[in-house]
């Protein structure tokens, strides 16, 4: 509590007793720990009235040099300095007065007995014998030395101060006797620097004990009831005090952050309500906390610089859902911490996991991102679709280009039985393009491609230049057999407003390393737009029965369109509930940024740029300023938490590691099979039917035209009836 007051910002960590390793005994033999020991003490050479030098005549701090010599110390060296102080009442000061009173009658300090004071007494009695009264007096006034007076005024500041009796023990170790005997001789050398001219100064003593008996008081703490050195306040506090920042010796365990407390209300009881994420570091306190259930509906946003813990938390979080049997999905732009998550599936919800591997190539999962469920939600999902082709290709985006992109793929969307492959189709196959339009009944539509369209491809250079662009964006994206495999297929396996209200596990691959990071970004941003969709559609079902579904999303900035916008400020009340991390706040495009500022109700803050740290000042301020949002340690924290709704002061924590407190199953290839079983379709079965897709020829009146197959089977006639076979007519 006293450092507390005096160092507010201090961190106290209780540490295993230094002295205790190895043991004394065998530390002392020297085999075979090969140790050499040496001890001495430390005492003030005159006595103790006189002053020592103090902080207030020094440049720097004098605990510099000490600190100093102890940081070149090598493997299996040490040094150890004891400093023990008591207290002492004021009843030392009276032989500093003594001293001070016999200077100034000329006597000589210590002449205390009787016998000297009745001949001090005697002889100025007899030198003022004839003398008058005025002359005698005259007699009385002793002239100080040069210096003395000086002397006299310090030893008279150094007793106004209180007292504290003191003691200095020093050992040092090394593998050998002379380095170990150095290392003492150093160190003693450092508290030379408190010499005072004339007055005091510390010395190595030569007590008569021997350095086994210094090296048991040491170990012992024993601070002898004999007369021993007496320091003031103020010289104690020059001997030993807490480093401040004047003192720059390497080694020294600075406090890099301020700490604070965490409030009142922290949730931190053992509840399935609860996500514990953290754990308190506040003045030694260590307990988990986590986050309520009804506040990550207001979503949690993680900030930091790569490696400093926010993947950590991710992961600690999500596992805690799968535990708790709750839906979620974790979309990784890496793919390594995913792989890892597999094996913390426990066996009960391995049924429960949709594992989404793009690079699974020979059982591709199903994702049409042109499948609607519900008509109406064709302008959401067209919306997302071009938004998130716009953050990929901003620099080479224009307002024609997104006109045409989002008509063609509204037109898709509105005829069903689509895919993203058909949005390049259309705009250069006219037959195709009028079999689309008989199924498309919107008459905006139907006037975009009748007449502006049709406008266009009048003349082949504008619509060259207006379209070439677009099959060029969109071309790169299905270019890839991997994408065109999962996007290509008419029928998605996997539903993903199935899987929130039936609480599945979603784990999404997106490991840039594998299927590249342009082919990364657009999945993994289509897939969101269509969570979102999914989200939406959950209006038919009461607020209260909507099961909560949690959407991980680390290093969102890949995949931050106007999506995650809409996502912050719309989805709550859907119950998909966002948590997402980036490493900096200008990946972010601004109009995410002002929402995420706007409506996340939990702000965790690891170590972050010091750009990043003058825009996050004032939402930790002012409890913690740009200078400790630059300084935390790795896996430290600066949390605002959303608790019963209402956001907290900001408080530091440290991010709990999921390794140590889940039990990892290690049924990875379990899982994986599983999902591959349910979810993924042989990749001869996909191609088949895009290359017959592909092959599909259509009339100038937009009717599909038979291919010789087809022909054939129309052609031959039916065995039991005699009429010819209608052909079967996929529609893809």
């Amino acid at each position: 509590g006293q450092i507390y007051a005096q160092y507010p910002n201090a961190e106290i960590q209780e540490v295993a007793d230094y002295t205790k390793t190895p043991a004394p005994e065998k530390l002392l033999s020297g085999e075979p720990y090969k140790a050499f020991v040496t001890t001495g003490e430390v005492e003030l050479e005159k006595d103790y009235i006189f002053p020592i030098k103090t902080f207030r005549s020094f440049d720097v701090d004098p605990l510099a040099a000490i600190t100093s010599a102890m940081a070149e110390l090598k493997e299996g060296q040490s040094v150890w300095v004891q400093i023990l102080v008591r207290p002492i009442a004021n009843y030392w000061q009276d032989a500093s007065k003594d001293y001070i009173t016999a200077i100034k009658e000329g006597r000589t300090p210590g002449g205390t007995s009787l016998l000297n004071k009745f001949v001090e007494d005697m002889g100025k009695t007899l030198s003022n014998l004839g003398s008058t009264p005025s002359e005698a007096a005259k007699k009385e006034v002793v002239k100080l030395v040069p210096g003395q007076d000086e002397e006299l005024r310090q030893i008279e500041e150094k007793m106004l101060k209180p007292g504290f009796e003191l003691k200095i023990r020093l050992v040092t170790k090394a593998q050998d006797q002379f380095t170990s005997e150095q290392l003492l001789r150093d160190i003693v050398a450092s508290f030379k620097q408190f010499t005072t001219s004339h007055l005091n100064n510390f010395v190595h003593s030569n007590p008569e004990k021997g350095g086994e008996e210094i090296y048991k008081e040491y170990l012992d703490r024993h601070l002898p009831a004999e007369p021993i050195d007496i320091v003031n306040i103020e010289e104690l506090a020059s001997i030993f005090h807490l480093p401040n920042n004047s003192v720059e010796t390497p080694t020294i365990n600075w406090s890099r952050a301020r700490k604070a407390e965490p409030p009142m209300n922290l949730p931190v009881s053992i509840d399935d309500d609860i996500t514990f994420f953290g754990e308190t570091d506040y003045r030694g306190d260590r307990y988990a906390f986590g986050i309520k259930r009804i506040d990550r509906r207001r979503h949690m946003y993680l900030l930091g610089k790569t490696g400093v813990g926010k993947s950590s938390t991710f992961k600690n979080m999500f596992v805690a859902d799968v535990l708790k049997g709750d839906g979620a999905c974790y979309i990784d732009p890496h793919g390594q911490d995913l792989e890892e998550l597999l094996d913390y599936i426990p066996e009960n919800r391995i049924d429960d996991v949709i594992y989404f591997d793009p690079s699974d190539s020979n059982y591709p999962v199903g994702f049409n991102l042109l499948e609607l469920d519900e008509l109406n939600q064709r302008d959401l999902v067209a919306d997302g679709v071009v938004a998130v082709f716009k953050k990929e290709f901003g620099n080479s985006w224009g307002p024609r280009l997104q006109y045409i992109l989002q008509n063609a793929v509204s037109t898709c969307l509105e005829a069903q039985g689509t895919t993203l492959l058909a949005v390049q189709r259309i705009l250069v196959d006219s037959n195709f393009r009028k079999f689309i339009l008989k199924q498309v009944k919107d008459p905006v539509l139907l006037k975009f491609w009748n007449e502006e369209y049709a406008q266009m491809s009048q003349n082949s250079k504008l619509i060259t230049e207006a379209v070439a662009p677009i099959q060029n964006k969109v071309g790169r994206f299905i270019s890839s057999a991997v994408i065109r495999n999962i996007v290509g297929q008419v029928k998605s396996t996997i539903n993903l407003r199935e899987a929130m209200d039936n609480k599945k596990i979603l784990m999404v691959n997106l490991a840039q390393g594998k299927i590249g990071e342009e082919s990364a970004s657009l999945l993994g941003g289509l897939l969101i737009t269509r969570l979102q969709a999914a989200a939406l559609q959950r209006v038919d079902t009461p607020e209260d029965e909507r099961n909560d579904f949690f959407l991980y999303v680390d290093e969102f900035q890949n995949f931050a369109t106007d999506s995650f916008a809409k996502i912050l400020s719309e989805a709550r009340k859907f119950r998909l509930n966002l948590t997402m991390t980036n490493q900096y706040i200008e990946q972010i495009p601004l109009t995410v940024r002002n929402a995420i500022f706007g409506n996340v109700g939990t702000l965790a803050s690891f170590v972050v740029s010091q750009a990043d740290a003058g825009i996050l000042g004032h939402e930790f301020s002012p409890i913690f300023d740009q200078d400790d949002l630059v300084s935390l340690e790795s896996h430290s924290m600066y949390v605002k938490l959303c608790i019963d709704g209402m956001t907290s002061k900001p408080f530091s924590a440290k991010s709990l590691d999921y390794r140590t407190r889940l039990q990892k199953f290690g049924l990875k290839e379990q899982v994986v099979q599983s999902s591959r079983t349910k979810y993924g379709t042989s990749r001869e079965e996909i191609e088949d039917k895009i290359r017959r897709w592909s092959e599909q020829t259509y009339s100038d009146k937009g009717n599909r035209s038979m291919n010789a197959k087809e022909r054939k089977l129309q052609e031959k006639p039916n065995e039991s009836s005699g009429k010819a076979k209608s052909p079967r007519i996929e529609k893809l």
